[in-house]
């Protein structure tokens, strides 16, 4: 039933049943009014004309916006392009970008659903975090197409502190490198959000994803916590402000190979298993709530009360005793991870009366590359509120897999599945909207009026002439 839903409501199968029936009442009223055969089948005949020139007229116009985005990425270099010590460099990049663009124009999808009109049709998510967060992984490992390669593509002019990721289903840009400062392009990519604001109207960006490595957050104290929390708030307020949309946010939490006993816990998964999701998507209910903060620990609470439970069915596989060990004790290892992340959300995901705020999706974690040492949450957790020493040091021996663990439904899922998850328009753009129509409105209010006024003066200077012939 949920895929027969998802057919119905498909623009294009709604356009097929609305001219099904717009052709089956010219027949039917035709009969009715005895119109001829001839005459009803040129109706009809004109009808399909009319709905061609629109479909031909609108692909026209998306290759054309598509085509401004790509003037957009390309030439915004120019300026650049200027200063002499860059200008090999800059011009490598812009080679490679060019090149990853018309892969994507003649892969598959370009030539059999969007042809030039790819960069306007595919949908966009801005990708936030800092570099080193395991964004690159998970993209490379989602199971998507990339007619250009796996590998990002540093960009040029306005977003040359970014990197591009052309897949068949989906354009991603990490923002990597305006994570925590305004870098000197900064003109550069308000020009270039100004371009997808113009040229992709309804939806400049489908979504944004928040990527932060887990052993980054758990090393950090509050107010270092505090500081990520804010660049990001920041990050998201500008793109907000600048494209006038309020767009779904996906935190996702990425290198949870770093939780001690994560990888014994999922070590007997099968690739179907470690496909899955693991973590949250809220409901339009659970959005409606004012604090983002409890949403979040209520499913976390849920999360970690699964793998506790399942912890038995674990620990009954043949495991090493410090394997074994380790399996019992992740349970409290992700748990201890709460408060941490849950002050992180609570602040990324503030209400404020002042401005728009974005819409918290979902949380997630995952795994791309395990490597580099686990750490014991759990004994940290205990020294902390005990106000202990440090535990001395115990030898771990490094893991290093190349598994990927929840990453590919989650891309292609829920964040590319809901590219057209119900996002609004930011406040200032629908106060400017309302504006607008109040203007239209009231203008041809006005117009009426004086046509109105015109129509009886003329009505009544027309009667006394005929009365003044009468007489």
């Amino acid at each position: 039933m949920g895929k027969l839903a998802t057919i119905l409501k498909s623009k294009n199968i709604l356009l097929v049943i609305g001219l099904l029936i717009l052709i089956f009442l010219v027949i039917y009223l035709g009969s009715v009014i005895q119109i001829t055969w001839l005459l009803r089948i040129i109706i009809i005949v004109f009808i399909l004309m009319v709905v061609v020139i629109i479909f031909l007229f609108k692909k026209m116009k998306e290759a054309q916006k598509a085509g401004q985005i790509e003037q957009s990425i390309s030439d915004s270099s120019d300026s650049a392009m200027l200063s002499p010590e860059k200008r090999a460099e800059i011009d490598k990049f812009k080679k490679q970008l060019d090149a990853a663009i018309s892969a994507l124009k003649s892969s598959k999808l370009g030539r059999g659903k969007s042809g030039k009109s790819a960069l306007y049709r595919l949908p966009w998510y801005m990708i936030i975090g800092p570099s080193a967060a395991g964004k690159t992984t998970a993209i490379q490992n989602s199971g998507l197409e990339f007619p250009y390669g796996k590998d990002s593509i540093k960009g040029v002019g306005g977003t040359r502190n970014c990197d591009w990721f052309f897949s068949t289903r989906a354009i991603f840009l990490d923002t990597a490198g305006r994570y925590v400062t305004e870098t000197e392009d900064r003109p550069e990519w308000i020009a270039f959000l100004d371009t997808l604001k113009k040229n992709r109207k309804k939806k400049p960006i489908n979504g944004v994803i928040i990527a932060l490595n887990i052993d980054e957050i758990i090393k950090c104290n509050s107010s270092q916590l505090s500081e990520h929390a804010k660049n990001i708030r920041r990050r998201i307020d500008e793109l907000i402000n600048n494209l006038g949309v309020v767009f779904p946010v996906y935190f996702v939490f990425t290198k949870c190979d770093l939780i001690q006993g994560f990888i014994e816990y999922f070590s007997d998964f099968s690739e179907t298993e470690r496909s899955q999701i693991w973590g949250a998507t809220f409901s339009v209910q659970q959005q409606l709530e004012t604090d983002p903060k409890v949403i979040f620990e209520n499913e976390f609470n849920k999360l970690a009360e699964v793998i506790n439970k399942a912890r038995t069915i674990r620990l009954s596989n043949p495991l090493k005793r410090e394997q074994r060990r380790k399996v019992f004790l992740f349970p409290f290892q992700f748990s201890s991870l709460k408060e941490k992340l849950s002050n992180l959300v609570g602040e990324v995901f503030q209400p404020n009366p002042y401005q728009d705020n974005p819409v918290f999706r979902g949380f997630y974690f995952t795994s791309g590359t395990q490597e580099g040492l686990p750490l014991d949450l759990a004994i940290r957790e205990i020294a902390r509120k005990f106000n202990l020493p440090p535990a001395p040091g115990e030898d771990i021996e490094e893991i290093v897999e190349t598994k990927n663990y929840f990453i590919k439904d989650l891309l292609n899922d829920v964040v590319i599945a809901e590219q057209n998850y119900a996002i609004g328009q930011a406040s200032a753009v629908v106060k400017q909207n309302r504006t607008l129509r109040l203007a239209s409105i009231g203008a041809s209010v006005l117009m009426l009026l004086i046509f109105g006024l015109l129509f009886i003066s003329g009505y009544n200077g027309s009667s006394e002439a005929l009365d003044n012939i009468s007489s």
